[in-house]
């Protein structure tokens, strides 16, 4: 487990130079000295997480400001790095400076880039023999191979992500091996330490144990022995709670604090140490921590260690001391603005309210404290390494969810929410959603004048109601817009774990080729979580559309196959999902006028050793659309990132339909189109949909993606989905959740088209909605695995 922010701080002070150890470091030329200078602004930007800042300054030293951080990011750079960063001319300033690139990009989530421009410094450091060098870049490429298991951890790929951490063990060895530094020496066995506790105990690491802990008690009283306290209170904090049995779990207080909900296991594992030290130990190192912070007058460090103490004294239910320190802390954040401290400040004088007094309204106060902190942070945390940011999300969606469980508890003297608190629960679950796609993203959503949800429903042409389920632990809570009312509120007692169960097997069970007889009986039970309650209201509201803003699980069944026990819900509702409370405005115009580029492959394909089978339809899907529509085609051969890119800034098109293989997945890598000869990943979209600086009224009406799908067994697949239609800039986005036969899509498809003709006033909606129940029509024995899996998200209109 490693926090987010202290990390950061670390992985500041790993990335120092060791320009005194150079000999001939004095007798730089004019540019190296410029470089050298570079190289001094990087590591101030770095140190005040300006990482893209510190990007641009090592381009700069190493004469490649040509290239540009965003493309270095973005564009799957890795395979170029010998070409950008050869290892001639051979300097330690060059090792130096890539070192410290290496060190950036994995902050910014380049980690294969950052790997292979690590592995340069390595060359470089090895090729002049500079021995201190050579340790720091193994502690670098360590750190980095860690990152890249954290990524595959996440993405469930344990093979993976064991491998990596196995190199990552190996590399902080090397760097033991090779440093001379006590530093750097102390640095790598704290990372070999807690990679050790938290995910790859390889042996028993008493010898290490004890390694540490003498180097730790030498330590002079200066800012990097603040630091490595910190670390090593945490690791032993992960240690302690995994060792915890049964009865000490069953006295810990809830909510838990982040460290607890970071570390521990499901049930208890066998200790690393023989003999691990006693919380007291624990609590001392935090506390020498504080009082060096203190007297060196660094309030961040001062800060985390006193947030990390307040976390132990309330594991151990301490909770006078805990709140004690949580509100000194709080005191001295504030006063040096350090957001990404206070948030958890928040969040545990929130929790301790809770606790000690029982009190739900002091608790609000906080929590919306810690939300309002986060949202202040929202774009700067997108600049940081997303699989840290998966630490983040994970460390505080708790956060979000606790909030919304409190303010959707009536309170003791009424038994009906209050407006204020719907309009606050809802927003607190957007939020989350937000920060969830930023981190997808790997950058903050740009702005684009959006249009609130709201106030579309509350015009008078609008017949639309739209839906929020919220997963609580305990209960299913569902807010209800409709057309110009208040929110409405009601929720279904049950427990979380039988919600996702439910879910799971609705799921398999669409996907189900042939007729399945457990299909409706679980589709009528979402039914009666989600819409039973309000069918009233519905039908006396006369609203012909729902529209979804789904969390968690739900997100990946198609709402249209929730079953009544008589009909399906697209035969009484035309169905949207949004990403959010906000939407990009539809343009009549652009429905009006509908010019339609057509791409796609047809033909077999095998890249990247990956095979993709032969998809028959498309030309006819694609030719379909061009006698309906006037329609440009890209087939085969003729579909390529730099045609695409072509047509589209030479004409106006108002549809980009894209018919072949392609893949969603909460994985930004595994999110991609398959053009001619080339998986087109989701970041490409930026350069191939969007032009930059472009006016609202030039973005795409409508993108649809023929033949994609969501990948298999990724609970947040559909976070591709929605990535892919904010990349591409398009005010709505048709796509399949799994992908049907071809011919069964290339028929909607049709259908589809020839309804937005036959009347442009007819919203997408329900466009989709007569292709279904035509097909559903024309062939009575269909299942919904064949008309279900299409989603309209974005705009309805």
């Amino acid at each position: 487990m490693i926090l987010l922010v202290l990390v950061t701080v670390l992985l500041c002070i790993v990335a120092e130079p060791i320009f005194g150890k150079v000999p001939y470091i004095n007798q730089l030329n004019h540019r190296e000295k410029i470089s050298r200078n570079s190289i001094e602004t990087a590591r101030d930007s770095q140190a005040d997480g300006f990482y893209r800042r510190a990007c641009t300054s090592l381009l700069q030293a190493l004469g490649r400001s040509n290239i540009g951080c965003k493309n270095l990011i973005r564009d799957g750079m890795s395979e170029r790095v010998k070409e950008f960063f050869p290892i001639l001319p051979a300097t330690p300033h060059r090792a130096i400076a890539l070192r410290n690139l290496g060190d950036v990009l994995r902050m910014v989530g380049a980690l294969k880039t950052s790997q292979k421009v690590l592995e340069q410094s390595l060359e470089i450091a090895n090729y002049l023999s500079l021995n201190e060098e050579i340790g720091a870049s193994h502690f670098s490429l360590g750190n980095t191979k860690r990152a890249l298991g954290k990524r595959a951890q996440n993405f469930q790929e344990k093979q993976k992500s064991e491998n990596y951490y196995k190199e990552a063990l190996q590399h902080y060895a090397l760097a033991i091996a090779k440093s001379s530094s006590d530093s750097l020496d102390l640095r790598a066995k704290l990372n070999e330490f807690s990679l050790s506790i938290e995910n790859y105990p390889g042996s028993n690491l008493d010898e290490l144990w004890q390694e540490i802990k003498e180097q730790v008690e030498k330590l002079p009283a200066n800012l990097e022995a603040v630091y490595a306290r910190i670390y090593l209170a945490e690791s032993l904090t992960c240690l302690k709670l995994q060792k915890m049995g049964k009865e000490e779990r069953s006295n810990l207080s809830f909510p838990l604090p982040p460290l607890a909900n970071l570390c521990m296991k499901e049930k208890e594992t066998n200790t690393l140490l023989s003999q691990p030290p006693e919380w007291e130990y624990i609590g001392k190192l935090l506390t020498i921590a504080a009082q060096q912070a203190e007297r060196l007058k660094d309030a961040r460090s001062q800060s985390y260690a006193l947030v990390n103490l307040g976390e132990i004294y309330e594991i151990n239910q301490q909770l006078s001391d805990a709140k004690e320190i949580a509100e000194k802390a709080l005191v001295i954040v504030k006063s040096h603005l350090l957001n990404e401290i206070a948030y958890r400040l928040e969040w545990q004088l929130g929790r301790l309210s809770l606790k000690m007094q029982n009190d739900p309204k002091r608790a609000i106060v906080a929590y919306s404290g810690a939300v309002d902190y986060l949202k202040f942070l929202r774009k700067d945390l997108a600049a940081l390494n997303p699989d840290l940011q998966f630490n983040f999300r994970d460390e505080v969606e708790p956060i979000y969810r606790q909030l919304v469980e409190l303010l959707l508890e009536p309170e003791a003297d009424r038994n009906e929410l209050s407006q204020a608190n719907l309009v606050l629960a809802r927003q607190a679950i957007e939020d989350l959603q937000l920060a969830e796609l930023d981190n997808f993203l790997r950058d903050a959503c740009a702005d684009a004048k959006p249009e609130q949800i709201d106030k579309i429903l509350d015009r008078d042409d609008v017949t639309a109601a739209a839906i929020y389920p919220i997963i609580l632990p305990n209960k299913l809570a569902v807010i209800l817009k409709l057309p110009q009312e208040e929110l409405h509120y009601y929720s279904v007692s049950i427990h979380s774990s039988e919600v996702k169960k439910v879910l799971k097997e609705l799921l398999a069970e669409l996907k189900k080729y042939y007729p399945s007889s457990q299909v409706k009986e679980l589709s009528a039970q979402v039914y009666d979580w989600l819409i039973r309650p309000a069918e009233l209201e519905l039908k006396k509201s006369g609203v012909k559309t729902l529209v979804f803003v789904l969390d968690g699980e739900l997100r990946n069944i198609p709402m249209a196959a929730l079953y009544d026990r008589k009909q399906y819900l697209i035969e009484n509702y035309a169905i949207a999902l949004a990403p959010g409370l906000q939407l990009l405005k539809s343009q009549p115009t652009a429905r009006k006028k509908l010019k339609v580029l057509g791409a796609g492959v047809s033909a077999e394909q095998l890249i990247d050793g990956q095979k993709f089978l032969p998809l028959p339809n498309v030309k006819t899907e694609l030719e379909e659309v061009k006698k309906n529509i006037p329609t440009e085609i890209l087939l085969d051969r003729d579909f390529t990132n730099i045609n695409l890119q072509l047509q589209l800034n030479s004409k106006p098109f108002s549809v980009v339909h894209i018919a072949t293989h392609g893949e969603f997945s909460s994985n930004p890598e595994r999110t991609y189109i398959v053009a001619w000869g080339k998986r087109l990943e989701v970041t490409d979209l930026d350069n191939l949909l969007q032009t930059r600086n472009q006016r609202e009224s030039q973005n795409i009406e409508l993108l649809i993606l023929s033949a994609c799908e969501t990948a298999k067994g990724d609970t947040r697949a559909t976070l591709g989905l929605a990535g892919v239609a904010v990349r591409a800039g398009a005010r709505s986005t048709i796509a399949s959740l799994w992908r049907a036969e071809d011919n069964y899509t290339a028929d909607l498809v049709v259908q589809f088209y020839k309804q937005l003709i036959a009347n442009p006033n007819t919203p997408k909606t329900e466009a989709l909605r007569q292709a279904q129940l035509q097909l559903i029509k024309d062939r009575p024995s269909i299942t919904p695995y064949q008309w279900a899996p299409y989603i309209l998200v974005g705009n309805w209109q």
